[in-house]
């Protein structure tokens, strides 16, 4: 796992979600004005038989981070940069970025692969991942194979390639730097 990235600019903050950070979504509490009371986007099935046979439906044990306001308080224009790369984590971050309108999303949408792994070992040694969680957005909207969208498009070009530069990072740049 890597740290978030983040460049602290005069006028604001850009934070680097491209891949997958380590978890200190504490940092989201600086950007928050109210406290996150969005507490059941999250949810793990109880399965208790097999096949689920039962004639009453499964239970959920639903959840969230349930971030509370911190100070001091990150103002400014922010923005987070993203794209495909961005599975889970990444994903439940950027969720509450676009919840609670924290700032700009910059770059692609992100994979739309959220929630816990689990995994089942074969007898023949193969083994099987999927995701064991039921992940939606805040407001109940499926975000399986949807994802997080940008609100600020931005992607890179073979020739920004060559060249060395980070179009996404330049948009985002811009959009921080930019006089309201």
């Amino acid at each position: 796992m890597r740290s978030w990235i983040a460049w602290r600019l005069r006028p604001g903050v850009v934070f680097d979600l491209r891949g997958y950070p380590n978890a200190n979504s504490h940092v989201l509490s600086h950007l928050l004005t109210r406290p996150d009371d969005s507490n059941t986007w999250m949810a793990i099935p109880h399965v208790i038989r097999p096949d689920h046979a039962s004639t009453a439906m499964p239970t959920w044990e639903t959840l969230g981070l349930e971030l509370p306001v911190l100070q001091p308080h990150i103002g400014g224009r922010i923005a987070f940069l993203t794209g495909p790369g961005a599975a889970s984590y990444s994903e439940s971050v950027l969720s509450l970025v676009e919840h609670y309108h924290l700032g700009e999303i910059v770059g692609a949408a992100t994979a739309g692969a959220n929630g816990n792994k689990a995994e089942i070992t074969e007898p023949t040694g193969c083994r099987t991942a999927f995701t064991a969680m039921r992940v939606t957005k805040q407001d109940g909207a499926r975000q399986h194979l949807v994802g997080i969208q940008p609100t600020i498009q931005a992607s890179r070009t073979i020739a920004g390639v060559i060249a060395g530069r980070d179009e996404i990072l330049e948009k985002a740049l811009a959009y921080v730097r930019a006089t309201k």
